[in-house]
């Protein structure tokens, strides 16, 4: 375990001026080896405590936020041969894509009506709150801010309306894999969820517009192929 978090810290650490110049966060201290590991173990303290609440919350599944999750988009990024450290860091950002939903309270997250305009401003604001609590790991940012981007950069996407190739790849798989979960979990503002063919059915429907056509058909191949189980 401390190679993986090391060769992860090293990867950071090695981009940090890249990522104060991009996000002109000057204000950053440059961090040390020893400084990124305690703080990705801090990451990972707090996606734990993120779980905890959301298994006390009737509006989400505990499966979306822990090993479950990153499993599956490591899955995905496998038909990539994405490099080691690369899908580490895509199975972290997995594993707390949501981590900012710990500002929201929990009667939005919970509520059984339609949300309110400055209700859905909140919810839409947990990306980028998501984004500084995982600061100086820009790679995880990044994924962090970027998961609910529309492939095409229009919809409902949020929140810099990025489309294509500029969502960070790792963003598009979470977005596919985050979609289906959250389709086939018991919800409080639906009577049921859907069904595994449903939910690939609208996954396929929306390829090319809300989600990555490219990871919609890896993903279905796998599910279909039982590689990966609802």
């Amino acid at each position: 375990m401390a190679s993986d978090v090391y060769s992860l810290a090293k990867c950071v650490f090695e981009d940090e001026t890249e990522y104060r110049k991009e996000n002109k966060i000057l204000n950053v201290s440059p961090i040390t080896f020893e400084d990124t590991i305690t703080n990705l173990e801090r990451i990972d303290a707090i996606a734990r405590r993120h779980a905890k609440l959301e298994r006390e919350n009737n509006g989400h599944n505990p499966y979306l936020y822990g090993r479950p999750l990153a499993d599956i988009v490591g899955k995905i990024a496998d038909a990539w041969h994405f490099d080691y450290e690369k899908k580490i860091i895509i199975a972290h950002g997995a594993k707390i894509h949501d981590i900012g939903k710990v500002k929201v309270k929990n009667e939005i997250l919970n509520k059984n009506e339609e949300l309110t305009d400055q209700e859905k401003k909140i919810i839409e604001e947990h990306p980028l709150t998501g984004e500084v609590l995982v600061r100086p790991f820009y790679h995880l940012g990044k994924l962090i801010r970027h998961h609910h981007e529309w492939y095409n950069g229009e919809g409902e996407g949020y929140p810099d309306h990025l489309k294509g190739d500029e969502i960070p790849f790792g963003s598009r798989i979470i977005s596919v894999v985050d979609a289906f979960n959250a389709m086939t979990s018991d919800r409080t503002y639906r009577p049921r969820a859907f069904f595994k063919e449903e939910a690939l059915e609208e996954l396929i429907k929306n390829k090319g517009t809300q989600f990555d056509p490219q990871v919609v058909d890896v993903f279905v191949i796998l599910v279909n192929e039982k590689k990966i189980r609802q």
